[in-house]
């Protein structure tokens, strides 16, 4: 899916995609979303959900599941 046009003029979507193989081929974890028919900033209802959504998922994955790996193995 192509990412749409950006509304903002110093920052394009191949920026992201460098961004995102740079992390990855540095052995870092990493996930890159294109959100359909959405610019710089989020308007869409559905858009904000999702965002939403990756925010809370990340950090159950990353921060909560750390915290409780961190406290599973100091017992």
């Amino acid at each position: 899916m192509a990412p749409s046009p950006d509304d903002n003029d110093g920052t394009f979507p191949i920026q992201s995609a460098r961004m995102y193989e740079a992390v990855r081929g540095n052995g870092g974890t990493v996930r890159l979303v294109f959100l359909p028919f959405e610019a710089h900033g989020y308007r869409g209802k559905e858009t904000i959900e999702h965002v939403l959504w990756e925010k809370f998922t990340w950090f159950d994955k990353y921060v909560k599941g750390s915290v409780a790996s961190a406290t599973n193995n100091n017992n």
